[in-house]
């Protein structure tokens, strides 16, 4: 909806509730504009295990790159992935996300918008087999790793187990799952051979043991898919 007062925004509850994280993320007011992108950012109707990617522009740099975070809402969990863009000196563009079909507004004034295009890679790359600098973001790595569980359990509800997309993420799971294994100097079993599940379980209850979540600076996440990955032997 374009308001008189020259700002964007949408109403919608699961709307509300991605303003309301980002606002309490970024406590300094430092933000432009929010962006909804992906196939959620044109549907009303949602479904367990789908997930939202949500782009943030700032005016100064952020030290956060990125935040994720598992909302449940009536028993059906979504995953928020949230991406920190420092804006900068940018112009105005000939085409932007006011044209973008596959980008909705959560938030931002029209005079900001006009300078934003969301480029979305389409291409899917399959993990390597030795992910580098681990040690350093292995937060991130584990980010990745709860996306492609939502990955495969939207793709199971949809019968899409098979197609390629669902396939690298099984893949990312076990390579993500033997480097954590080796950081802390564990045996493990060839996940090749493991269910993804099973490689799910037993990587969730390694890091619990490890008290993996003590140094992170997004606890609650590790704490949210816990609670999540025990369900996954009867879901």
């Amino acid at each position: 909806m374009l308001a008189d007062t020259g700002w964007v925004f949408t109403d919608g509850c699961m709307d509300a509730i991605i303003r309301r994280l980002v606002f309490q993320i970024d406590w300094r007011t430092n933000v432009l504009a929010i962006l909804l992108t992906g196939s959620t950012a044109t549907r009303r109707a949602y479904q367990a295990y789908d997930d939202f990617d949500v782009v943030v522009f700032t005016k100064s740099r952020c030290a956060r790159k990125t935040h994720y975070r598992i909302i449940n809402s009536s028993r059906k969990p979504y995953l928020i992935s949230i991406y920190f863009v420092h804006l900068g000196n940018a112009r105005p563009k000939r085409r932007n996300v006011l044209h973008q079909r596959d980008v909705r507004v959560l938030f931002g004034r029209k005079q900001t918008l006009r300078c934003l295009l969301i480029e979305r890679p389409r291409k899917i790359e399959p993990a390597p087999s030795r992910l580098p600098n681990f040690a350093r973001w292995q937060e991130r790595y584990w980010e990745i790793f709860v996306d492609c569980v939502f990955i495969l359990k939207r793709s199971e509800r949809r019968g899409f187990q098979h197609r390629t997309k669902a396939r690298l993420a099984r893949q990312a799971i076990r390579t993500i799952s033997e480097h954590f294994h080796a950081r802390y100097h564990t045996a493990f079993a060839r996940t090749k051979r493991m269910a993804w599940k099973s490689v799910v379980r037993e990587l969730t209850q390694l890091l619990s043991e490890k008290q993996f979540p003590v140094g992170c600076r997004n606890p609650q996440l590790f704490k949210d898919f816990q609670s999540l990955a025990s369900t996954l032997s009867t879901s």
